[in-house]
C-alpha cells in the first residue's frame, strides 16, 4: 500500500511586510510499496497559495511543493494545506502560520526646506503624525500655478516641508511598489513608491510625453537618477498625462518609456521664496528673464533670470505709468541662474513692468500683478 509522509508537518513563515512575499517548502516521500496518488493540494487561507498540482509517486519517491505566503493584513494569519491522496491517512495536512507587518522606511530630513513624499501608504496620513517635528501642521504641494498647504499627505505627490533641525523621519505602513501620478502640462511636484527606482525605467499615459530631468533638492537642485522612496522630484512635461512608477517586473514597456530632455530651466523656488537656497553648478547657455512666481501675488514675488557670461545688471520695476517703482538690483554679477525677491507690501494692488538690461545688450520686460 502507498503511505504519506511529509517532512514537516507546520511552517512558521514568521514577519512578512503585508502584500510582500515569502515561499517555503515541504517534502512529501511515498513511504509505502504502491504508488502514492496525489490528486489535490490546496489552502484554506487565500493569504497562503500553492500551485494547483497532482502528483504520482512511485515508493520511495519525493516531491517537493512550496508554498507561498503573501498576508493582506496586519498580525498573525493561520492556515492550513491539505494534501488529498489515495493512501489511508488521506487527507494529510500541514499547518501554517504567518505575521503580516507594515514596511517600515527610514526617510533622511534636513534642516529647512525638504522635499519628500510617502514610501508608503500610512494608516494615518495627516502631517502632524507621519512628521511631528516639522515646522508646519501641513505641508505644500502644488497644482500647477500655486501652492497649497495640506494638512493630509496623498501616496504619489511630492511636497514640500520644512524642519527646524535635520532628522530621521520612520515611516511605516502599507507598501506600493507601483503608482500612476497624474500630471499636468509644465513643472508638477511628484513623489515615489516604496523602492526606489532608476528614473528610465518611467513610463507614461499616453506614450512617450517628453519631460524635463528630475530635480531633487538638498539645499540645493540637483538632477537626480534615481527616484528614491520617501523622496519629492520635479519634473516639467510637455503635456497632462500619467507618469508610471513602478520597481515591479511587468514586462517591456519601452515603447511607453518617458522621454527625457535636460535644458537649464530651473522648478519654482520653496514656498517662502528664500534666495540662498538656490546656487547651482551648471552656466546658462543664454540671457533669459522669467516670469515672476507666484503671479498674481501678495505681498511678496520672486523673479528669476539667468545670465550666461559675467554682466553688469539692472532690474527695475515700473507702474503702468512708467513711472519707477523700485530698484532690485543695480550692480556686477557672475554668470549663472539668478533670483530676486520684491516685496510690495507698500506698493497698491494693480498691474506693474519689471524690465532687465545687462552690460551685453540685452533686454526683456514682463508684466506681474498685485492683488490684495
Amino acid at each position: 500500500a502507498p503511505l504519506f509522509s511529509v517532512s514537516l508537518t507546520s511552517l512558521d513563515f514568521q514577519d512578512v511586510v503585508v502584500y510582500s512575499s515569502k515561499t517555503d517548502s515541504v517534502i512529501v516521500t511515498n513511504i509505502g510499496t504502491a504508488e502514492l496518488e496525489i490528486s489535490l493540494v490546496e489552502s484554506n487561507n487565500s493569504d497562503y497559495s500553492i500551485p494547483p498540482t497532482t502528483a504520482v509517486l512511485l515508493p520511495s519517491a519525493s516531491r517537493t511543493f512550496y508554498i507561498t505566503f503573501t498576508p493582506s493584513s496586519i498580525g498573525v494569519i493561520d492556515g492550513d494545506v491539505e494534501f488529498m491522496h489515495n493512501a489511508a491517512s488521506n487527507p494529510d495536512s500541514v499547518a501554517l502560520q504567518g505575521t503580516g507587518i507594515y514596511l517600515t522606511v527610514n526617510v533622511s530630513i534636513s534642516s529647512r526646506w525638504n522635499i519628500l513624499s510617502l514610501p508608503v501608504i500610512p494608516v494615518e496620513d495627516s502631517v502632524h503624525e507621519i512628521f511631528p517635528n516639522a515646522v508646519h501642521p501641513y505641508a505644500y504641494s502644488f497644482d500647477g500655478t500655486s501652492y497649497n498647504q495640506d494638512g493630509r499627505l496623498q501616496f504619489g505627490k511630492g511636497y514640500w516641508a520644512k524642519f527646524p533641525n535635520a532628522e530621521v523621519a520612520v515611516l511605516q505602513g502599507y507598501p506600493s511598489y507601483e503608482e500612476s501620478i497624474q500630471v499636468h502640462e509644465g513643472w508638477n511636484l511628484i513623489g515615489s513608491v516604496s523602492q526606489s527606482i532608476n528614473v528610465t525605467s518611467i513610463s507614461s499615459n499616453p506614450p512617450g510625453m517628453v519631460t524635463s530631468s528630475f530635480y531633487g533638492f538638498n539645499g540645493r537642485y540637483f538632477i537626480s537618477n534615481t527616484i528614491e522612496s520617501g523622496k519629492g522630484y520635479w519634473v516639467k512635461v510637455n503635456q497632462a498625462g500619467e507618469l508610471i512608477l513602478s520597481s515591479l517586473v511587468i514586462g517591456n514597456l519601452s515603447l511607453g518609456k518617458i522621454r527625457i530632455i535636460a535644458s537649464d530651466e530651473l522648478p519654482p523656488p520653496p514656498p517662502d521664496g528664500e534666495m540662498e537656497l538656490w546656487s547651482y553648478g551648471v552656466v546658462p547657455s543664454e540671457f533669459a528673464l522669467e516670469q515672476n512666481y507666484p503671479n498674481p501675488f501678495n505681498p511678496s514675488t520672486v523673479i528669476r533670470y539667468q545670465l550666461p557670461v559675467d554682466s553688469w545688471v539692472t532690474l527695475k520695476v515700473f507702474n503702468v505709468l512708467g513711472e519707477e517703482v523700485e530698484t532690485l538690483v543695480d550692480e556686477f554679477q557672475d554668470a549663472g541662474f539668478k533670483m530676486q525677491e520684491w516685496n510690495a507690501s507698500a506698493s497698491a494692488s494693480g498691474v506693474y513692468i519689471y524690465r532687465l538690461i545687462t552690460s551685453n545688450g540685452f533686454s526683456d520686460v514682463k508684466k506681474m500683478t498685485i492683488i490684495r
